[in-house]
């Protein structure tokens, strides 16, 4: 069984779509579809579901990381796909990197390829190699994992959609509660490489994503950003990294 994963927050209108999108391409399927609310206001979806919907009820933003790992463990799934609410399959080519990870002993996680909807081209940086501050300051495109047309492995994949073994993801403690949003998938990424398997960015299991449709507030987003900039540079780099990284900040901020 699979356990679809998704944090709601201000995104009901998204969601929907999400879920009539897996009606229609993953009906052949065993899963179940686990709904983290993290609005205060109780969620009541639209109509009645073919799926197998489960709504957790937080009552308040408690991130990304921290909500994900509360579906985690509701889940009754051996394979646990998050999923961003913000995103639609478009076929059922998540049974193709099923079929890759079964086969692949070594994989631990894979990301699909991410189009996004307003260019209708792969998102960029949403896989690639450890941030650096060199990626930072020139935006190192270097690769463009995102572009390939074959399976690559990589340092880390978006958690705008994520696959992992149940059983690999709690061995690891889940996401890293620390970081409220942003990073926790790199973080993750990063100590599956440490527990001996591998990241691979999976381009025959495509989705679309509607981007950051829940922030209304990019002064706020950008703030959590930050937030967990900071928190993933003193985790991976040294201290003069991360003065660095804050004299960086402040030379370009506002640019």
């Amino acid at each position: 069984m699979i356990s679809i994963i998704s944090v709601n927050y201000n995104s009901k209108e998204y969601l929907e779509k999400l879920l009539d999108s897996t009606e229609k391409y993953l009906k052949n399927n065993d899963f179940e579809f686990i709904i983290v609310n993290n609005d205060e206001k109780s969620l009541d979806l639209e109509q009645q579901r073919q799926v197998d919907v489960k709504i957790v009820h937080i009552g308040k933003n408690i991130g990304f990381g921290a909500a994900s790992n509360i579906g985690a463990q509701k889940a009754k799934g051996e394979w646990l796909l998050f999923a961003n609410p913000d995103i639609e399959f478009i076929d059922n080519s998540l049974e193709k990197a099923l079929v890759f990870m079964k086969k692949n002993n070594t994989a631990g996680i894979i990301g699909p390829q991410i189009i996004q909807s307003s260019t209708k081209k792969p998102q960029p940086w949403t896989s690639g190699g450890k941030t650096s501050l060199s990626q930072i300051l020139f935006r190192n495109t270097i690769g463009k994992a995102w572009n390939k047309k074959n399976p690559v492995a990589v340092d880390w994949v978006s958690g705008t959609a994520l696959l992992i073994l149940k059983s690999d993801f709690i061995q690891m403690g889940g996401f890293d509660e620390a970081f409220f949003m942003y990073f926790e998938d790199q973080d993750l990424c990063l100590r599956m490489k440490d527990h001996n398997k591998k990241v691979f960015f999976y381009p025959d299991f495509k989705i679309i994503h509607h981007d950051g449709k829940s922030w209304g507030n990019k002064k706020i987003q950008k703030n959590y950003y930050y937030s967990s900039q900071d928190i993933f540079f003193k985790k991976y780099h040294n201290a003069l990294s991360c003065k660095f990284l804050k004299l960086i900040r402040t030379i370009f901020k506002g640019k």
